[in-house]
């Protein structure tokens, strides 16, 4: 009797209560905190990043992990170019202490062992890009271009490091478990896409700016005296060439410089059609789901933004504030589609048996997964 008492006593606690599996890992609010503190750090990073690859900055300070000799020069604040590259390293200084901090919390705190593991790939992608800065100082030569984007898209690469060690240390994240009764294949796919898609538009993007072709077109929509097309041949260059000299005095550039510029803007329309289309599936199938439909709305609402700033950026020839706010609206972009891949690989897999009472997870964070 004083069994089945127990039973039953479990029974109402477990129905009145949000389902947890009985394996699933717990994990501490301030480690999830913590790991939400370098995510918001890694972002500032990549935009201080950003800044300092649209002032053509890097090369201000020649030396390195030094500057000028000294871990902080005297007046480096004064001075534009100087003040960019020496903020960019110390808050990629910063960015590394919090990783290995966070490395060793998650190593003493988390259970599962794919995790640790995962916080320690995430350290090792955080040192190879401190050596990769350092090399786009020290390495002169073509050679640095290549590095310079390998760097940019290293950076990207941590930045999904650490979102995913965020999602996976929330406390709604160990809450989703295998389920068949809610099949998730299509969203899955549109949401690997679509994150897959911002990725490479980014990476793009990086391209544009450390071949410095950035400033390569100055109309938009159109690319050159009312052309949809950029110029093809040497005689069109010159011409284009020409224009950009008279109305802002910039050098010449050459025909793959034009055609970097043109494939980011290109691939722009796919980012679009595909923004847009994994968009009206979420809402379509899931705008019961907060978790999907917010995100797929705010996305919707950075592609216009986006869209705007990387005209004005145009229009203004690379105005170091309008190019600054489309960097980093791009990554905001591009963590709302990881993270909303992240959900879309975890949505509809609570077990059959859960309560269907269950309390919902609340609002929409970037990472609380």
């Amino acid at each position: 009797m004083q069994q089945k008492l127990m039973d039953a006593t479990t029974h109402e606690t477990r129905d009145a209560l949000p389902y947890v599996p009985r394996d699933a890992a717990t994990t501490s609010l301030w480690l999830h905190r913590f790991t939400l503190v370098t995510l918001v750090a890694t972002f500032v990073l990549i935009v201080a990043g950003g800044i300092v690859t649209t002032r053509d900055a890097g090369l201000a300070v020649p030396d390195w992990p030094l500057s000028f000799g000294k871990l902080m020069p005297e007046r480096w604040y004064a001075i534009g170019n100087i003040a960019a590259e020496h903020t960019h390293r110390m808050i990629a200084g910063t960015v590394a202490l919090l990783m290995l901090a966070l490395a060793i919390c998650v190593q003493l705190n988390e259970r599962r062992g794919w995790v640790r593991g995962l916080a320690w790939v995430a350290l090792a992608a955080v040192i190879s890009q401190a050596l990769l800065g350092g090399a786009t100082v020290l390495v002169l030569g073509a050679a640095r271009t290549y590095i310079r984007v390998f760097h940019a898209a290293l950076a990207q690469t941590f930045f999904m490091l650490v979102m995913t060690l965020a999602a996976v240390t929330s406390r709604h994240w160990p809450a989703r478990r295998a389920s068949a009764a809610t099949p998730s294949g299509a969203l899955r796919a549109v949401c690997t896409l679509t994150a897959a898609v911002l990725f490479v538009q980014v990476m793009l993007g990086a391209v544009m700016r450390h071949t410095h072709s950035a400033t390569a077109l100055l109309e938009f929509p159109a690319s050159f005296d009312g052309k949809l097309l950029p110029p093809a041949d040497e005689s069109a260059l010159a011409a284009l060439n020409e224009a950009r000299f008279e109305a802002h005095e910039l050098e010449a550039v050459t025909l793959p410089q034009v055609w970097a510029n043109f494939a980011h803007r290109a691939f722009a329309l796919l980012v679009a059609a595909t923004v847009a289309g994994m968009a009206a599936y979420v809402l379509r199938h899931h705008r019961q789901n907060p978790r999907l439909a917010g995100p797929a709305v705010w996305l919707l609402v950075l592609l216009v933004v986006q869209v705007l700033l990387g005209a004005l950026a145009v229009w203004s020839a690379r105005n170091v504030l309008m190019t600054t706010k489309h960097v980093a609206v791009g990554v905001l972009m591009f963590a709302l589609a990881f993270n909303l891949a992240l959900r879309g690989w975890r949505v509809g897999r609570l077990p059959a048996t859960a309560p269907q009472n269950a309390a919902a997870p609340p609002g929409w964070g970037v990472a609380s997964t």
